[in-house]
């Protein structure tokens, strides 16, 4: 038993490290598991001292009136081995709605903080296969996706922290037993019976039953699951990555083209997925299958909300909005100087007559600046494209259908118009309409420079 622990352990980190030592963080919380994997690094350590260096830190949940007793022992522990020890103190009392949640984040942000200010190169942590299945078990019960039933991986990251999960392969009775062998005793932190807690639930009476029920370990086959779904999330992961990587940021949020891409139905649903993911625009199973039907067959301009935004669909290419910008009802004048209208800043300066300036596209306004030269009559100023097309044929509305604009963009710039029905449009990247009366030497050239951000105003230098 001690050999084969002994064995797991250098395996793992005969993977992990080189032949210097790398600063590791042990979470100790002084029960079996962690306390079997505190004893078993010390005996790595001592044989190989060129590859890994230890400490110890200790988070007290104050969920019991012995709590503080018990990190002071693990404070002798770790002094009486010669280990740096680090430790904090929560206060569930404060706290409020799913405390095993909070506490676990507050867990993790400690050991970020800690890795951070003294360099530890990861957190190992004690879970092992029954941890494992209980994950299994509660993500599969929650309705999770098929790559999310990963669970636990051997090696993970919370941001910037690397997780490392040795025991893995490790059932909890063969930690329990070579603690026993070695007459150690662990904590027994009753919090882990109590019913209150559906950790506890699963590993009390749902497990338990299940393997009861099925005459046999029913661990074995959720890890052999949680590794499958590793498996195929690896595989999303290096599939998906470089169409993810085209992805393009602006302003009001990120885009992502997928017209010149074909790929089956099951990849493009993950990637919309992973995209919003990417984004942090969580959507609900549903959202995200009307969102792959609505990509699969080419729809146009359909939207799907959650809290923090919406994911547009048009023309397979995929939209990811947490704001817009704003546009006033009054018109600019087209006079030199800087200005603001609605959420743009815009610069108006003349521009010498006969230098060409290519036109902008709508994928210059979705990254929030761009500069156009336009031959404009005089009076023409800029104003919103829906004040604009009031009462005016739809060559605008034909003009973006044609240059495949995104429809929900087609109101975001300002248009250059004139009394007499002369008007520019930013958009298409090509389009020039002139009223039929017009006379091009009464014209003068304008440089117009759009920036997004602004703050909401209108006409204000």
């Amino acid at each position: 038993m001690a050999d084969a622990l002994r064995q797991v352990v250098e395996h793992f980190f005969h993977t992990k490290t080189a032949c210097h030592p790398q600063k590791v963080l042990l979470a100790l919380s002084g029960g079996p598991d962690s306390l079997a994997l505190f004893y078993l690094l010390l005996d790595y350590c001592r044989r190989w001292p060129q590859r890994l260096s230890l400490a110890v830190a200790h988070v007290d949940h104050c969920w019991r009136p012995v709590s503080g007793a018990e990190a002071a022992v693990l404070c002798q522990l770790a002094d009486s081995c010669g280990l740096p020890y680090h430790s904090c103190a929560l206060a569930p009392e404060q706290m409020s709605g799913n405390k095993e949640a909070l506490c676990r984040q507050l867990r993790l942000e400690f050991f970020h903080d800690i890795c951070h200010q003294y360099g530890y190169a990861a957190v190992i942590l004690g879970h092992h296969a029954d941890d494992q299945a209980e994950t299994v078990i509660k993500r599969l019960c929650e309705g999770s996706h098929l790559d999310e039933l990963a669970a636990m991986t051997a090696v993970s990251r919370y941001g910037e922290l690397k997780l490392w999960r040795p025991l893995l392969c490790c059932r909890k009775k063969q930690l329990v037993e070579w603690l026993t062998h070695r007459n150690i005793i662990a904590f027994d932190d009753v919090t882990n019976r109590d019913e209150r807690f559906l950790r506890s639930r699963l590993r009390g009476e749902l497990l338990p039953t299940l393997s009861h029920s099925f005459g046999k370990q029913i661990h074995i086959p959720l890890c052999r699951l949680a590794k499958e779904a590793e498996q195929l999330d690896n595989y999303l992961t290096e599939t998906l990555a470089p169409y993810l990587q085209g992805a393009q940021k602006g302003p009001w949020g990120t885009a992502l083209d997928l017209t010149e891409i074909s790929l089956q139905p099951f990849l493009e649903y993950h990637l919309i997925r992973r995209f919003c993911l990417c984004c942090h625009l969580p959507l609900s199973r549903s959202a995200l299958s009307g969102a792959a039907e609505l990509l699969g067959r080419g729809g146009v301009g359909k939207s799907f909300f959650s809290g923090s935004g919406s994911l547009v669909i048009d023309r397979r290419r995929l939209f990811v909005l947490h704001s817009r910008p704003f546009l006033p009802d009054y018109p600019l004048p087209l006079e030199e100087g800087r200005w603001s209208y609605g959420s743009w800043a815009v610069g108006v300066a003349s521009a010498a007559e006969g230098v060409a300036r290519p036109f902008p596209c709508w994928r210059d306004v979705w990254c929030g600046h761009f500069t156009v030269r336009v031959c404009c009559p005089p009076q023409a100023v800029l104003r919103g494209a829906v004040e604009g097309m009031r009462g005016i044929d739809r060559r605008l509305d034909k003009c973006w259908s044609s240059a495949k604009v995104p429809s929900f963009m087609r109101y975001w710039v300002p248009i250059a118009a004139a009394t007499d029905g002369w008007q520019q449009e930013f958009l298409s990247g090509s389009s020039l309409f002139t009223s039929s009366g017009g006379s091009s030497s009464s014209c003068h050239h304008l440089d117009i420079t759009f920036a997004a951000g602004c703050k909401e105003g209108v006409g204000h230098k």
